[in-house]
């Protein structure tokens, strides 16, 4: 196997690594928001105040758990795909850049430029905040306090999470290319 199979192979592995994560994403995502409707939905209409506030806070608990492991995927994604583009760039493989080619309409529209890390933050964000916003009218915190207080709480999530996506991106980009960051 010369040098150029292995650079080959490399590459494969690391798109197959960078899909296998974006599955993983998608696939606890989808399984995390079923579980979630489906408890909510049963919460809401017939369970007493105690039970109610158990189970929320047990929604608010793997909303978190749910929120750290998106994140680990987030930042595996990123290796991956750096790691891909690197390998791309070196061997100016031109045929598979996706990550430039895009489509007429996502230049001119702000949707596609808007990061899957930060939506699926923000999606366990908000439920960690549907969470607690429903818990603390459930011990009977009034409404205002109740709607504040979790939607700020939610969006500081969302910042505090993207900033690390956004530092880890950085870094991997500085192992990756260091003769960019060299002053």
């Amino acid at each position: 196997m010369n040098g150029s199979d292995h650079t080959s192979k490399v590459y494969e592995q690391y798109w197959l690594h960078l899909r296998h994560q974006e599955l993983q994403r998608i696939h606890f995502t989808s399984a995390f928001a079923l579980i979630f409707g489906v408890v909510l939905t049963f919460t809401i209409d017939g369970t007493t105040s105690t039970q109610k506030q158990a189970i929320l806070l047990f929604l608010a608990f793997l909303s978190i758990v749910g929120l750290m492991l998106v994140q680990r995927w987030n930042f595996s994604y990123i290796h991956y795909r750096e790691m891909a583009n690197k390998i791309q760039e070196d061997w100016k493989i031109q045929d598979l850049n996706i990550w430039n080619r895009e489509p007429e309409i996502a230049k001119k529209s702000i949707i596609f430029k808007v990061p899957a890390s930060s939506v699926y933050i923000s999606f366990y964000a908000f439920c960690f905040g549907l969470c607690v916003g429903l818990f603390m009218l459930a011990i009977e915190i009034p409404l205002i306090y109740s709607i504040i207080l979790p939607s700020f709480i939610a969006i500081l999530l969302i910042l505090f999470f993207t900033k690390m996506a956004f530092e880890y991106r950085h870094e991997i980009r500085e192992i990756i290319y260091p003769k960019l960051h060299e002053k």
